[in-house]
């Protein structure tokens, strides 16, 4: 499975590559929703899934999302956040509306339940 990484910490995309690494995913990360919108309009291979930061200086997670309903591309996502969230939260249609939601810190198994979640509809 190939998973986009978008987070503003290079320390956190590292940490996540290397769990997704060891989860047997193959990892592209990118440093904010700008990048993150180019690579996935501009990538021959199709992403299976997104593990989003929320709070990003450029570009929140939350106006990722929208941005990338509005262009039409139907990613499951999980969205990173450093206070606990649910799903729940977030209302309105399927597109704006992440599959998971995963508290910073998170430990290599929460990942992998995260995961798991937000594949089981796709």
């Amino acid at each position: 499975m190939k998973v986009l990484i978008v987070d503003d910490d290079e320390m956190v995309r590292t940490v996540c590559s290397g769990m997704l690494t060891l989860l047997r995913h193959e990892v592209v990360a990118v440093n904010g929703g700008e990048v993150a919108i180019r690579t996935l309009q501009s990538s021959e291979t199709k992403f299976d899934l997104i593990l989003l930061d929320e709070l990003m200086p450029d570009m929140s997670g939350l106006q990722t999302m929208q941005k990338l309903a509005y262009l039409g591309i139907e990613v499951p996502i999980i969205l990173c956040s450093g206070r606990e969230m649910t799903v729940e939260e977030f209302t309105g249609s399927d597109e704006l509306r992440p599959r998971a939601v995963l508290g910073k810190p998170f430990t290599i198994q929460r990942l992998q339940e995260a995961v798991l979640k937000a594949l089981e509809r796709s």
